[in-house]
């Protein structure tokens, strides 16, 4: 047997290696020693940790599972390991023992030079990656321990992702982003493509968790453009991810004007690519920086070609890779669109068709964005029946998995549900939730908020609250083209003006800039108070 596990790359020196008390170093020493040639096995096994798996063992030492079958049932019986072994069984490729004593493994370990060490964890982390790619793969974050040891980061960058991936798969959104952070800290180790599909992976998830115009978002796509511009001839590989990810945060900032600009790159190059997937992204977010825009003619004409391209089971992985699925995304998008247009009848319909679907992919960042986006769909209708518990639903959702751009959201609609009757409470939750909206980097609420807080401020008769408020999301929807909202400010505002006649020239800009953008709803509120105000 001393032949066996007389191994070249085992350190024979024993002593204290200041791994805890003198006593303690030295009792553990003698124990080692007293084994013999298996002294050379339990540092070998120390090698794969606490838990030893037989076959990683045996690979790692070049030999056949079997002969390690006697050599490890006596150091059951030294009481160094502790086997799951049936008794009289014999040995099992993937039967795994424990170190009974962490101080032993821990002692026989740091015998070992820092040059073999090094060498060997590199050996297990191969062997763990081949195994790691089959069906029944190896833990990564084993795995990748292995290669962050051995000083192999090139390696831990791909496990790392592929870890990430993993999490993404099983919707565990926080272990995801650590392990995709995790990777970036090796960049050095890889290239710039490798790089790119990290933070390509990384965006959407804290667009997820942060809000898509939160800080940490900017910071990625920031990187991510930084990268892809150094690429040259390799930059179209990269680009359809890098533009969607920049969209995504210019819309929710609320960057309207630039998101179309973005977003019209953005159809180019999956027109180009002719990939069908690039193809629904591309219109899906386009769509929605149309009806931000108040192009709602141009919103419904992407919204449809979306409703051609979607395949619920074809498309699936994109709601993992791109936080929402775009199908149920797009209807609810799609629903408040018509509402706007002045198509209730066909509003309602697709509504009911984005909550079915929304339902049967059981994801929860879809299910809280789909339902936030009715919610408002609803309170634009003015229907507080449907407003309300859609935005609850909403909230609930964003509460439960930590969304707080969808909880800022709701809490926006809820606050107008609330000053229904209560108008100073109302006006006091939407003043938070605007605050709160913005931590999150997000702009692109914010007119429809102030739209909002104005007509609570009409509720409570303070005409000079209200012009307050709608004169601010004017402001903020003529400096970044968010101009969805546009029509309906200018009507609150001449509500609260009436009747002094700039009303009237208010009144008339509204319902030219409805007119213009195919709000039939908006236009024909404008007309409304306009017959109101010449009677």
């Amino acid at each position: 047997m001393t032949s066996d596990f007389a191994l070249d790359w085992v350190a024979h020196r024993l002593g204290d290696v200041g791994k805890g008390p003198a006593g303690l170093a030295l009792g553990l020493a003698e124990q080692l020693a007293a084994l013999g040639p298996l002294a050379c096995l339990v540092q070998a096994a120390s090698l794969l940790g606490r838990e030893i798996d037989t076959e990683v063992l045996a690979q790692l030492l070049e030999m056949d599972a079997t002969r390690l079958a006697d050599p490890l049932r006596q150091l059951v019986g030294f009481g160094v390991l502790s086997s799951t072994n049936r008794s009289g069984a014999t040995l099992r490729r993937h039967e795994h023992y424990q170190f009974k004593d962490g101080n032993m493994r821990d002692f026989a370990y740091a015998q070992l030079s820092d040059p073999v060490r090094r060498r060997m964890h590199a050996r297990i982390g191969q062997i763990l990656a081949q195994r790691g790619s089959s069906a029944n793969g190896s833990p990564t974050d084993l795995l990748v321990w292995h290669f962050e040891i051995a000083g192999d980061y090139a390696n831990a960058f791909r496990w790392r992702r592929v870890a990430a991936e993993r999490a993404i798969a099983a919707t565990d959104i926080h272990s995801a982003i650590d392990h995709l952070q995790r990777a970036l800290s090796y960049h050095t180790a890889v290239g710039p493509e490798e790089q790119i599909g990290v933070l390509r992976l990384l965006g959407p998830l804290q667009g997820q968790l942060h809000g898509s115009g939160s800080p940490q978002v900017a910071s990625t796509y920031a990187r991510c453009i930084a990268l892809a511009s150094g690429l040259q001839g390799k930059r179209d590989a990269t680009t359809f991810d890098v533009l969607w990810g920049l969209q995504a945060f210019q819309l929710v900032n609320g960057a309207i004007c630039a998101a179309r600009e973005t977003g019209r790159h953005l159809v180019d190059v999956a027109q180009a690519g002719n990939q069908e997937a690039q193809l629904l992204l591309a219109d899906r977010m386009q769509g929605l920086a149309s009806l931000l825009a108040g192009d709602i003619p141009a919103a419904l004409d992407c919204f449809a070609r979306v409703a051609i391209l979607y395949d619920r089971d074809r498309h699936a992985h994109l709601r993992f890779c791109y936080a929402s699925d775009q199908g149920a995304v797009a209807l609810a998008h799609q629903s408040w669109a018509e509402a706007i247009a002045g198509d209730a009848g066909r509003s309602e319909a697709t509504s009911i068709a984005a909550l079915d679907l929304a339902a049967r992919l059981d994801h929860a960042h879809t299910s809280a964005h789909v339902a936030c986006v009715l919610a408002a769909r609803s309170q634009t209708l003015g229907d507080r029946e449907t407003s309300a518990p859609l935005a609850i639903a909403g909230r609930t959702l964003a509460a439960r998995h930590k969304f707080p751009y969808w909880l800022a959201w709701a809490d926006i609609i809820l606050g107008w549900h609330q000053g229904g009757r209560l108008p100073a409470e109302g006006a006091a939750r939407i003043d938070r939730a605007i605050e709160a909206y913005r931590t999150t980097g997000a702009g692109q609420a914010l007119p429809y908020a102030f739209l909002l807080r104005a007509q609570l401020a009409l509720v409570a008769n303070d005409q000079f609250a209200a012009i307050k408020a709608a004169q601010a999301g004017r402001k903020l929807s003529q400096s970044q083209g968010l101009n969805l909202y546009a029509a309906e400010l200018l009507r609150i505002e001449a509500e609260a003006r009436m009747p002094h006649t700039a009303a009237r020239r208010l009144i008339g800009e509204a319902v030219r800039i409805a007119r213009a953008q195919g709000a039939g709803l908006f236009e024909r509120r404008a007309l409304a108070l306009q017959s109101l105000s010449q009677s």
